[in-house]
């Protein structure tokens, strides 16, 4: 059975690091990237069963669309600390339509 492959979106290095390495040690194969263009063509290249990444780096929305492009079977989670209405609005927009 094969590990299920997630790509984690994060500028925040720290964030990015320790979450990776908690994935990882859950039995994850994980890639890293700390921009929304690192992260476009890690996309372009690789398939993943899983993108994290997180609403404000750059624009996070942005990966969330390239997914949606490239692969209807790759699932995306949006993290963000941001409650705003417009943004869950936005997140839903990228990942529906």
């Amino acid at each position: 059975m094969s590990r299920s492959r997630i790509l984690l979106a994060d500028s925040d290095r720290t964030a990015l690091s320790k979450a990776g390495q908690a994935l990882k040690s859950a039995g994850f194969h994980v890639n890293m990237e700390v921009s929304v263009e690192k992260a476009a063509k890690r996309l372009e290249k690789d398939v993943f069963d899983l993108v994290i990444t997180e609403a404000v780096m750059g624009d996070g929305l942005a990966v969330v669309r390239k997914v949606k492009n490239i692969s209807d079977k790759t699932a995306t989670m949006i993290l963000t600390s941001d409650t705003s209405a417009c943004l869950v609005v936005d997140v839903l927009r990228a990942s529906l339509f």
